[in-house]
């Protein structure tokens, strides 16, 4: 019996000892923890494990997680370990150098530059400055460059512009331009064999009312006389349209163009009228397959 109570007792020492080795240990762990959790936050922590990044920036030990999107080049033991991050709302780039324009095809031509680091592109259209415009590219857009199928029986400028996406941000949109459905009569206009007639100054009036339009600028009625079949066209046709044109194009603010022929071209009687003249009027609209 004496030795039954003996063995029983040292059962329960070992038991006691079994737990208090088992306390003893999650408490160790615990402490470590700790005292790692510490140090993590702490400057020594900091610069032992800082490394050089792109640019030979330092990289913090809180961006040792790829997922930061605060880094774009991540090192870790001296090797990288991170290349890639997703791109903070804002900081994508508009499109630079978009251009609309007509085609002597029916169609009108979009261009633009590509943006790092986009996946994809979209363009609006809209008819006037201030109202609605509605994307026209499907969704999976990556191309730089777009053709809009529009009918060309009738004169209207439509307004485009294009904006760029990292599959999350969207970019700014890009400039406004401009491109304007009409069928010119002599197009192209060839040096030496056309002669300017009242035709193409009648067709002019019609596109710049129609960028007038656009820019919510009231459009033209009260035009130089004397534009009619076998009758000569005189200066201030010409610079009656590049006026009115050049304030609706100024609402507008599309890209730039060359300046024009004769830029003072004046007098009240009938005047040499060059091809240049009409040409460059035309190209202001938008409707040449190849503006300078």
């Amino acid at each position: 019996m004496q030795v039954k109570k003996t063995r029983q007792k040292r059962q329960k020492v070992r038991e006691i000892a079994r737990r208090s080795r088992v306390l003893i240990g999650v408490a160790l762990v615990l402490s470590l923890v700790g005292i790692w959790a510490m140090l993590a936050h702490s400057a020594i922590f900091k610069s032992g494990f800082s490394k050089k990044g792109k640019n030979h920036k330092e990289v913090s030990a809180e961006s040792f997680n790829s997922n930061s999107p605060s880094k774009e080049y991540i090192y870790a033991g001296g090797k990288l370990i991170a290349t890639e991050e997703p791109n903070p709302s804002g900081s994508l780039a508009a499109p630079a150098n978009f251009k609309a324009t007509a085609d002597t095809a029916g169609q009108i031509v979009l261009t633009w530059d590509q943006v790092q680091n986009a996946t994809r592109y979209e363009v609006d259209r809209g008819g006037t400055l201030s109202g609605s415009f509605f994307p026209i590219t499907p969704t999976n857009q990556t191309a730089i460059s777009y053709t809009d199928s529009v009918l060309f029986n009738t004169t209207i400028t439509y307004l485009y512009k294009v904006r760029a996406s990292d599959g999350t941000n969207w970019s700014a949109f890009s400039n406004l331009d401009l491109a304007t459905t009409i069928a010119w009569t002599d197009d192209p206009i060839q040096r030496r064999l056309t002669t300017v007639k009242a035709q193409h100054l009648l067709e002019l009036r019609n596109a710049v009312n129609a960028v007038r339009t656009a820019a919510e600028k009231s459009t033209v009625t009260n035009w130089q006389p004397g534009v009619a079949q076998q009758q000569s066209i005189k200066a201030v046709h010409i610079t009656e349209l590049r006026s009115y044109l050049d304030e609706a194009l100024g609402a507008i603010n599309p890209p730039a163009q060359p300046g024009y022929t004769d830029p003072n071209l004046t007098g009240g009687g009938t005047t040499q009228i060059k091809m240049a003249h009409v040409d460059e009027l035309r190209r202001r609209v938008r409707h040449r397959s190849t503006p300078p």
